[in-house]
């Protein structure tokens, strides 16, 4: 019984759009143009000529194209005061803030956000998150009514 396997290593799959002739030289089965005479040899060149010379490669848009918009001053601060009422409410370290997989989330939601530094929510967004608060607790208690009864 034959094995139909051959001995070495595997070809790299873009191997199957060429043609090698007899002779040694390299055809690509797209647009019929000879690459080199090396033989199985430069892998590198034959990839490299269906990525970016070949004639009847595939074309594509510019990846760019399907980026979301870049993100304004006031929508970054709006999103940096939602992220910093996290570490307030929860009790969270600052430094946690700027962990890897926190900012992974977030570049993977939109790609031009940035995360606030913990100076940063140490600073002037504890300030205005706890002034958002009072002004927020201000509001509540103005709308109750209370009355105190006492012994007198």
């Amino acid at each position: 019984m034959e094995s139909t396997k051959r001995p070495g290593r595997k070809r790299d799959q873009a191997w199957s759009e060429f043609n090698v002739a007899d002779d040694g030289y390299i055809y690509c089965l797209r647009c019929e143009s000879v690459i080199h005479k090396l033989g199985y040899t430069h892998v590198d060149r034959v990839k490299r000529h269906l990525r970016d010379t070949c004639a009847k490669r595939p074309r594509q848009e510019v990846v760019t194209s399907y980026f979301p918009p870049n993100i304004d001053a006031t929508t970054q601060h709006q999103i940096n005061k939602q992220f910093a009422l996290c570490p307030f409410c929860t009790g969270m370290a600052f430094y946690k803030a700027q962990h890897a997989a926190c900012t992974a989330v977030f570049r993977l939601l939109h790609p031009t956000v940035t995360i606030p530094s913990q100076h940063l929510l140490r600073g002037r967004l504890l300030d205005e998150c706890y002034e958002d608060s009072i002004t927020q607790m201000r509001g509540v208690l103005a709308r109750r009514h209370c009355s105190f009864v006492t012994d007198g």
